[in-house]
């Protein structure tokens, strides 16, 4: 992106969540450090490159392989809503960028006159393709009950989010 001299990672993380676990109910840190947290899997985007969907393991060595080839001191890690996926980032893998970028917050400020900053609000708002429903189907969920497929087409509505963050990113800045 012109006049950022960073990689900039664009990145979003699929979690478990329940009626009674989620982020409506609990506040981040509760929930990312809780002993019922686990990561479904994460999309990370590379510059201007494909995004790319790295299903978990129960022990976090995918993602944490997925992440170690990042020279974190010249990123910019992009989320929607850095507070959860960078607050992941941090307390689960130790990564500190040099640069956090929230599309969320850049909205809020860019556009205050919106009612919802969600990122299927901004997408529709900016003609981006939908965001995706598979989410729903995750309610209760967790990583070793999806098969293969089912990780797949988690990881397409991911990649979704992903690409959408990114030209979101683009476009505010």
């Amino acid at each position: 992106m012109k006049g950022l001299d960073v990689e900039l990672i664009t990145i979003d993380f699929e979690t478990y969540y329940d009626r009674d676990y989620s982020l409506s109910k609990l506040p981040t840190d509760e929930y990312v450090s809780s002993i019922q947290f686990q990561i479904i899997g994460v999309g990370i985007k590379r510059g201007s490159e494909p995004s790319v969907w790295h299903p978990n393991t129960s022990d976090n060595l995918a993602v944490q392989a997925a992440l170690s080839g990042i020279d974190w001191s010249d990123a910019a890690v992009i989320c929607h809503n850095t507070l959860f996926d960078g607050y992941i980032l941090t307390y689960h893998f130790g990564v500190r960028p040099k640069l956090w970028m929230d599309t969320l917050s850049m909205s809020r400020m860019l556009y205050p006159y919106l009612s919802s900053h969600s990122l299927a609000a901004l997408s529709k708002l900016f003609g981006l393709p939908e965001k995706g429903t598979f989410v729903q189907n995750a309610l209760g969920r967790r990583l070793e009950s999806f098969n293969t497929a089912e990780l797949n087409q988690y990881g397409e509505y991911c990649l979704g989010d992903v690409d959408n963050t990114y030209t979101l990113a683009t476009k505010f800045i």
